[in-house]
C-alpha cells in the first residue's frame, strides 16, 4: 500500500529528522502551575483513574504535543484523539505479526528500528506516559543528586527528562538525551531541544557509548539494556562516565528468546556479566538485582576503586 498519511504511514526517518532539525517553533507544553499540576496528576494517578481522565478529554496537553508532531513533521492528515487511539491498535497489530531484525552491523539494526512498523512504538509511548502524566521520574527523583548533568540513555522519547522538566523547570540540571535514530527520538527531540538545558546526541548501534569520563552526575538508562548489541561495554562505560558517587538508573528485562522482537541477543550472553559488573561497581540504593529474572528499577551508585 501506498503512503495515505493516515493508517499506512511510511517512515522516512532521514526526511523527517531534516524536518525536526529545521523546526524551531515547537517547544514543549508545561503546566502554568508545575507542581500543583503534578499534585492533582499525582493524586489521579494514585486513586487509578489517570486513563478514565485521559479518555473522557480532561487531559489533553499530551495530544497536543503529539498532533503537532503528527501533523507538521510526519505530514499526517488531521486527526483527534478518537482518530489517535483507533491509529494507535491499528498499528500495533502491524508491529506485533512484523519479522524483526538480524543485529549483524549498523545498518541491520538500523533498518529494524526504523521501519514503518515502529510507528507503532510511538503511539504506544505517546499512551503510556499520558496515563502517567509522566510522573514516572518519581520512582527515583530523590534518589537523584540535586543539580548537576543528566544523561538519558537510550531515552526514545525521553519521558524522565520531560516529566523533570515539566514538574521541576527551575531546577539545576543539564540533561543529555541520546538515542539511535528512530522515530521515538525525533519525538523527543521535536519537544526538548529548543531548551537551553536539553542537548541531544544521535548514536549509531555499534557506536553507543558514553564518551566522557568523571562528567555526569546522573545516568537514567530505563527499558534499554536489552535492546543494546553491546551491554557490557555500554555498562563499564556508564561507570567511566559518572563521577564518584553519580547515581544509575537503570533495568534489565530478561529476554524470552521465543520472542525476541528487537531485543537483542547479546542481552542474553551478557546478562550476567553486566549485573555482576554492576554489583561490584556500584552501591544499590533502591531496588533488587536477580540474577534469574527481569530486574526491576533500581538505583545504583558509583563507588570510588
Amino acid at each position: 500500500m501506498e503512503n495515505n498519511y493516515y493508517d499506512n504511514l511510511k517512515l522516512d526517518i532521514d526526511k523527517f529528522k531534516s524536518k525536526v532539525l529545521a523546526s524551531d517553533k515547537h517547544k514543549l507544553l508545561r503546566p502554568v502551575f508545575p507542581k500543583i499540576s503534578m499534585i492533582l496528576n499525582g493524586a489521579i494517578h494514585v486513586l487509578k483513574i489517570s486513563k478514565e481522565f485521559v479518555y473522557s478529554f480532561l487531559l489533553t496537553s499530551w495530544f497536543k504535543n503529539f498532533k503537532c508532531f503528527w501533523q507538521e513533521i510526519l505530514n499526517g492528515r488531521p486527526i483527534d484523539i478518537m482518530d489517535f487511539h483507533l491509529l494507535r491498535f491499528s498499528y500495533r497489530g502491524r508491529f506485533q505479526s512484523a519479522k524483526h531484525f538480524n543485529e549483524s552491523n549498523n545498518s541491520d539494526f538500523l533498518k529494524a528500528w526504523q521501519s514503518d512498523e515502529n510507528i507503532s512504538q510511538l503511539f504506544n509511548a505517546t499512551w503510556r506516559y499520558a496515563k502517567s502524566a509522566y510522573l514516572d521520574f518519581l520512582r527515583f527523583y530523590f534518589q537523584l543528586p540535586r543539580k548537576g548533568k543528566v544523561l538519558e540513555y537510550g531515552c526514545a522519547v525521553a519521558p524522565f527528562t520531560t516529566g523533570i522538566l515539566k514538574y521541576f523547570p527551575s531546577k539545576k540540571y543539564d540533561f543529555e538525551i541520546v538515542d539511535i535514530l528512530q522515530i521515538n527520538f525525533l519525538y523527543a527531540i521535536y519537544n526538548l531541544s529548543n531548551l537551553p538545558n536539553v542537548k541531544y546526541r544521535i548514536l549509531e548501534p555499534y557506536n553507543n557509548l558514553v564518551d566522557k569520563d568523571n562528567y555526569y552526575s546522573a545516568i537514567i538508562c530505563q527499558t534499554v539494556l536489552e535492546h543494546v548489541p553491546n551491554p557490557l561495554k555500554v555498562v563499564k562505560s556508564f561507570y567511566s562516565g559518572l563521577k564518584e558517587g553519580g547515581v544509575l538508573v537503570f533495568d534489565y528485562i530478561k529476554t524470552n528468546i521465543e520472542r525476541i522482537g528487537l531485543d537483542s541477543r547479546q542481552s542474553l550472553d551478557e546478562r550476567e556479566e553486566v549485573l555482576k559488573f554492576i554489583k561490584n561497581n556500584f552501591q544499590l540504593i533502591k531496588g533488587k538485582i536477580d540474577f534469574g529474572k527481569s530486574v526491576g528499577l533500581c538505583v545504583v551508585k558509583k563507588i570510588k576503586k
